[in-house]
């Protein structure tokens, strides 16, 4: 060190400039343009050292301008190794003796901080009677500049180590006072270091009232904010209340600094806005956090606590903080270890003899730690037989609902975070309530809660807790549609309604699962519908966007699915991107490989084959990434329904794909999973239609129909097809128990009550029962009337009957073959199957 002056005294004569009362009025950003003005005219500087020596330090060049002072880089002669010079200058609104003795105090604290997240500072001392600081030398840019655009998982990564360094500064106690990004820099070689430590203001006790006005500094992030030479105690809108209050800064304040540059970084907003400190003071203070929507579900807790009013609620120490927001491991990642340990079995004995959490005292945890023995238990293990994906996928879920529960036992006294425990308390106890009953149930709704958990994990919770009552009364609705009781369901769902009266929230989160309730349990797809259009338009009066993006995904799902809507599905799609990039939804998720897997939907039944499987293949390539063995198989099936309605874009290339779902799920042991039924569903549906391959359709078809009551109608209308295509004359007997089968069912798409229809008259036909068939056909003609396909499912139909007739009844034949042609020519051109129309041609003939 030289000229060391530990026992320098403070100047007790200084007098502290004022900011003119016309500034003192304005904002944070007026009176931080009104210093940096002053620094521009000259008026705010000291002595500025000419480029030649400081100290034995040889200057190179000016490098930068910000904090206390400018920057240069510079040589040290004796060690030949660059490095950067800060010369601190005097400012309008600082005690400068004062200042100085405490920076020369402070330097030889830091120059003893050596830590791989801290910028060095190797030597301090005065020239010209300002104070200077020889630092390390950092090529690459601040992290502010660094993080623009890159993911979330990144950002992350740099702001853990930023926040280790920070915590090897509290080690010695040494405060920031001023962290933000422009403060942390990323090195060229990917290394992230804090710097400027110590240099924002006074010790906490040091500090005096009459600079309160040194508080203000350059507010112009999220872009090119900096604290400039004319400011002391940092950045306001990055300040702890305490700090905004005057009362001095401390570790927790630096955590607080910490958490709002994070907050910014992950969403391009500050968690609290205003133009004054007062005003800022007040969001804190009432708790009035802006943008928390974009901010990943697992990191809103840890944010918000280190956001906390109180100091004393913040983390005990950075490093706790550091260590929690420090990215886990990708879920592709996990998945792969999954399947690379299936078969041994390991995977379920790390998830089982892995050490326990810490279990913190509180009602969630107790109720989750019921849960989570209910997981382990042998019954549950057993309920799983041939879902062991899914099975491993609930421990995962149950492990992240734990660590949300333990943020929210801490946490409990923030209003922010009210709304979450709510759901988490409800979502436990339907934990509990299916857990309890898995070995009862079915693998269909042991998968669907997975499923749910998962989306529960996802969502972002509404601003304020709903009614407690509304909230009782949706619990129960969420079980009843569980224990597929439709009446109770509907019962409930209309108490809740009224029970919500005129609270929009209350009113969206009633319509939406009486929604569900209608769409799983009932075939009434229309009442469905419109109770989530319901939903979404007490939604939007709530002014609860973040709500939005799962209701138009639902509504263009059973729109195009269930309805024949494909108008309605495409305004629904229509806004789901601009809520994706607002609300920054993950590029992995689950809700963009739905959104392209709907597109494609549509698209297939506008006859658009091409752009449907483009569309499909997205959501596949998003399922592989992400390594979710369930969807790629759903992926596959419904890539294969596409090339099965693409006449001209190879057909084969459907049983392909059915057929690779189905071994898939098999090598996966998923061969109990929805999936593995739905594959060999639609493999048995592809191999009906091949008079080689009909009778082994007909026993993949009965093993679905044995095993799935929810395929009973679909796999019993193939098996029915599988009899037409193998001239089988037990076609009609099974047609007949078709039909009955239809009248005593309610739960399933008009698009299969279309395709059950056409299979029974076409089963008639081949058995040449033309009363039956007629009776058939005019039912189906009647139902289809408005299906946005109508023309090409009774062009197929009465193709495939004109062909059984012709020896049989000719005039009939000749009339069913014309109706095929004109139903053929009313298709576009470009939709047309030139095969089906030639064969229409030639039996008119």
């Amino acid at each position: 060190m030289t000229d060391e002056v530990d026992d320098a005294q403070p100047n007790d004569t200084t007098v502290e400039p004022r900011l003119p009362d016309a500034i003192t009025k304005l904002g944070i950003e007026a009176q931080a343009e009104y210093l940096r003005a002053r620094e521009r005219l000259g008026l705010s500087l000291g002595p500025v050292a000419q480029l030649g020596t400081v100290g034995r330090y040889r200057l190179e060049q000016e490098i930068g301008r910000g904090g206390m002072g400018i920057v240069y880089r510079a040589r040290d002669p004796e060690l030949d190794r660059p490095i950067a010079i800060k010369l601190v200058q005097a400012k309008p609104l600082a005690h400068y003796d004062k200042l100085r003795a405490r920076l020369l105090r402070e330097a030889k604290v830091l120059a003893k901080l050596t830590h791989p997240n801290v910028v060095r500072v190797y030597d301090c001392g005065q020239h010209q009677g300002e104070v200077y600081l020889a630092m390390e030398y950092v090529e690459g840019s601040t992290l502010r500049q660094w993080q623009e655009g890159r993911p979330h998982r990144s950002v992350l990564d740099a702001y853990a180590k930023a926040a280790r360094g920070l915590a090897a500064a509290h080690d010695l106690g040494i405060v920031h006072r001023d962290f933000k990004p422009d403060n942390v820099l990323v090195a060229s070689d990917g290394r992230v270091l804090v710097g400027d430590f110590g240099l924002a203001g006074l010790p906490a006790g040091d500090e005096t009232r009459s600079d309160e006005g040194s508080s203000l500094g350059d507010s112009r992030a999220p872009r090119g904010s900096t604290t400039r030479t004319g400011t002391l105690l940092g950045t306001p809108t990055y300040m702890a209340p305490e700090q905004l209050r005057g009362e001095g800064a401390i570790e927790s304040s630096d955590q607080f600094a910490f958490c709002v540059s994070l907050w910014e970084a992950l969403t391009g907003r500050r968690p609290f806005e205003g133009e004054h400190k007062e005003e800022l003071l007040a969001q804190i203070e009432q708790r009035r956090v802006v943008g928390v929507e974009a901010i990943p579900r697992r990191l809103r807790g840890l944010l918000l606590k280190g956001l906390a009013t109180d100091p004393a609620a913040r983390f005990g120490h950075v490093r706790d903080l550091a260590a929690a927001i420090r990215p886990r491991r990708s879920p592709a990642i996990m998945s792969l270890v999954m399947l690379l340990t299936l078969a041994t079995g390991l995977v379920v004995g790390w998830l089982l003899e892995g050490k326990t959490a810490e279990v913190t005292d509180c009602d969630l945890m107790t109720s989750l730690a019921k849960v989570e023995e209910l997981s382990r238990s042998p019954e549950i293990r057993k309920s799983f037989d041939g879902l062991l994906p899914s099975y491993v996928e609930l421990r995962s879920h149950i492990g992240d609902l734990k660590e949300e529960a333990k943020l929210l036992c801490r946490s409990d006294v923030d209003p922010s975070l009210l709304a979450r425990r709510q759901q988490v308390e409800g979502w436990i106890a339907y934990l509990e309530h299916m857990l309890e009953k898995a070995p009862r149930l079915g693998a269909p709704m042991l998968v669907l809660v997975v499923d749910d958990l998962e989306n529960m994990l996802s969502s972002v919770p509404p601003p304020v807790p709903l009614d407690p009552r509304v909230d009782e009364l949706l619990g129960e609705l969420r079980i009843e549609i569980a224990d597929n009781e439709p009446d109770k369901a509907m019962a409930t769902a209309k108490k809740a309604i009224v029970e919500a009266g005129s609270r929009e929230l209350e009113l969206a989160a009633a319509h939406r699962w009486r929604g569900r309730a209608l769409a799983l349990l009932t075939s009434r797809s229309a009442e469905a519908l419109d109770a989530y259009l319901q939903a979404l338009d007490h939604t939007e009066a709530a002014a609860y966007d973040p709500g939005r993006p799962d209701l138009e995904l639902l509504i263009a799902e059973i729109a195009v699915m269930r309805c024949g809507r494909t108008e309605l599905a495409e305004e629904a799609l229509r806004h789901i991107p601009g809520l994706f990039r607002r609300f920054h939804e993950p590029w992995l998720s689950g809700r963009r490989s739905d959104y392209h897997e709907i597109k494609a939907s549509i698209l297939k039944r506008r006859g658009e084959f091409r752009s449907a499987l483009d569309q499909q293949r997205r959501a596949l390539l998003i399922r592989y990434l992400k390594l979710d063995i369930r969807e790629i198989a759903n992926g596959h099936v419904n890539l294969g329904t596409i090339h099965e309605r693409s006449q001209s874009d190879g057909p084969s290339l459907a049983r392909l794909h059915y057929g690779f779902a189905r071994w898939l799920l098999d090598m996966a042991s998923l061969r109990q999973s929805p999936e593995w039924l739905q594959a060999a569903y639609n493999l048995g549906h592809w191999l009906a239609n091949d008079p080689q391959d009909c009778h082994r359709a007909e026993g993949l078809l009965e093993e679905v129909r044995r095993r799935s009551a929810d395929l009973q109608v679909y796999a019993l209308t193939d098996i029915v097809l599988a009899k037409t295509t193998c001239e089988d004359p037990s076609a009609a007997r099974a047609a007949q128990e078709l039909v009955e089968l239809l009248s005593q069912t309610s739960s399933i798409s008009e698009e299969k009550v279309l395709d059950a229809w056409a299979t029974i008259a076409g089963a008639y036909s081949m058995t040449h029962d033309l009363p039956a068939f007629e009776s058939a056909r005019d039912r189906l003609v009647h139902l289809v009337e408005h299906a946005d396909d109508a023309n090409w499912r009774l062009a197929a139909l009465d193709l495939t009957a004109a062909d059984a007739l012709q020896g049989f009844v000719p005039i009939r034949s000749r009339e069913l073959a014309e109706s095929a042609r004109a139903h053929l020519l009313k298709l576009p051109e470009e939709q047309r199957p030139a095969e089906m129309l030639k064969a229409a041609n030639a039996l008119i003939r």
